[in-house]
């Protein structure tokens, strides 16, 4: 990394878990300081069916054992993207946002997090345990009636 932050991800062998680091920036006008100070991190638990604590890749993040238990990233596009790199584009086009305030939903991966990193500034990240689809979203954004019908005549 020259003169950029960035994200770190680690593998702990002794409890297999992944953790992400968010490393700050360096200043042009300081010299390289090679223990730079984390400024947080967060712990994301995944199932390990390796015995030497590797998470296996050939496991699809759509594919798991208990859906019930599984969380998932609820992604939406707050910022448009247009002026930035092809690159940035495409991120966004593989994780299905296509147009701004709009909302996907997908299960907690290591893969997914790096994505939605590389393109943070123009996300907004939520943790949740359903995913919703777009019948339900709107529900919940749709306010009461403000009036009640208590006896229909015909």
């Amino acid at each position: 990394m020259s003169g950029e932050g960035g994200v770190v991800f680690r593998l702990d062998p002794v409890v297999h878990n992944l953790i992400l680091l968010r490393i700050p920036p360096l200043s042009v006008h300081r010299p390289r300081i090679p223990n730079r100070r984390v400024l947080f991190f967060r712990i994301i638990q995944f199932e390990t069916d390796n015995p030497y604590g590797r998470v296996n890749s050939t496991r699809k993040s759509h594919e798991h054992n208990n859906p019930h238990t599984m969380s998932y990233f609820r992604i939406t596009l707050r910022r448009s993207a247009i002026g930035l790199p092809a690159r940035k584009n495409g991120v966004l086009a593989s994780l299905g946002l296509r147009k701004r305030m709009q909302t996907v939903y997908h299960a907690v991966s290591p893969d997914i997090a790096g994505k939605i990193m590389s393109v943070k500034e123009l996300l907004e990240v939520q943790e949740t345990e359903v995913a919703l689809d777009k019948k339900q979203e709107k529900a919940l954004r749709t306010p009461p009636k403000g009036y009640v019908v208590e006896k229909a005549t015909v």
